[in-house]
């Protein structure tokens, strides 16, 4: 039975980066147990070359392997985010209005290779940029450029579909979307260079009872349900891994399929609120259930995506923002 070792209030942030654990605590950032000083959002921290980054004043700063303290990157003038986008190469964000948006790439002399202004917005998935309409009502649509900025190809997904989850792995863009009010969900494999479909599923609701996938770790996606255990291929669109566990789980345990996470081989769930809050562990190889702790919390809250790190469980409540940390 794992024990409580520590509770904080006002965690707003838990996750993990490049191995490194980010908390906001009280509105401080912590990388590790080190203070990361005047950061406001966790938008600014990104990963490159498995190395946190985060921009603070027009300035790009990263924490190589075992750093205490950060080092600069990049130091430019202005009011702009700074995103590394390969060795060489940096996306920077400047927001000129409520309605446009500037993205430039451009490299350590300050050459710029691509930039656009528009009601859009633009991130790095591998080595390409994805750009999408800022507002969620237009996002049925979205245009994937290569690492110099040339447009590749533009995707509009069927009337009535828009996007969440885009991952690109082995040159296929793994695309996830929703039709209507979650009631269809797509799951598509895209050629990453030329927008040519490569495979497709679909489900109608109740979707979640036939796919489950929805952590990544490496190039696979799982998840874990009541009744399923499920590992996906993205780059196939085949299930490398499609069982049932059907009971295997006590009366009223039910892992969130959207709040679980992967290390160790080992997949972390949570399930319940407020007096019938538990969280568990599987074992991935086994194909077996670890154990199951029950963990009341106050009221209607539940739990965050638990995290396990260097032999602790941090378990964040949702409503109250409290932190536990077990071990």
């Amino acid at each position: 039975m794992m024990k409580q070792l520590e509770l904080h209030s006002n965690c707003t942030d838990l996750y993990l980066l490049d191995g490194r654990l980010i908390k906001n605590l009280n509105g401080i950032f912590f990388l590790d147990s080190h203070t990361v000083d005047g950061l406001s959002s966790r938008y600014d921290l990104h990963s490159f070359d498995s190395a946190p980054h985060y921009t603070q004043n027009s300035t790009l700063f990263h924490f190589p392997a075992n750093a205490l303290a950060p080092e600069v990157v990049l130091q430019l003038t202005g009011e702009v985010s700074i995103y590394r986008f390969s060795d060489d190469l940096f996306l920077c964000h400047e927001r000129l209005s409520r309605k446009e948006l500037k993205y430039t790439l451009v490299d350590k002399t300050g050459t710029v290779y691509w930039k656009q202004v528009a009601d859009k917005t633009v991130r790095h998935i591998a080595n390409k940029l994805l750009v999408r309409n800022r507002l969620s009502n237009r996002n049925g649509e979205f245009w994937l450029h290569d690492q110099h900025g040339k447009e590749l190809f533009h995707h509009q997904l069927p009337e009535g579909f828009t996007f969440r989850e885009v991952d690109v792995i082995d040159d296929v863009l793994f695309l996830e979307s929703w039709k209507g009010g979650n009631e269809v969900m797509r799951l598509t494999g895209l050629n990453a260079n030329t927008g040519e479909l490569l495979w497709k599923r679909e489900y109608s609701i109740p979707y979640r009872t036939n796919c489950i996938v929805s952590t990544r770790e490496g190039k696979l996606y799982y998840g874990l349900s009541q009744k399923y255990f499920q590992i996906l291929n993205p780059v196939t669109g085949e299930f490398v891994v499609n069982i049932s566990v059907e009971g295997m789980f006590p009366k009223g345990v039910a892992p969130e399929v959207n709040l679980q996470s992967i290390q160790d081989g080992k997949l972390w769930f949570v399930s319940g609120r407020g007096p019938d809050a538990c969280f568990g562990c599987f074992d991935i190889e086994a194909r077996s259930l670890d154990f199951i702790q029950q963990h009341p919390l106050e009221g209607d809250d539940i739990f965050d995506t638990p995290i396990f790190h260097e032999g602790k469980l941090y378990l964040r409540t949702k409503f109250e923002k409290l932190l536990y940390v077990l071990e």
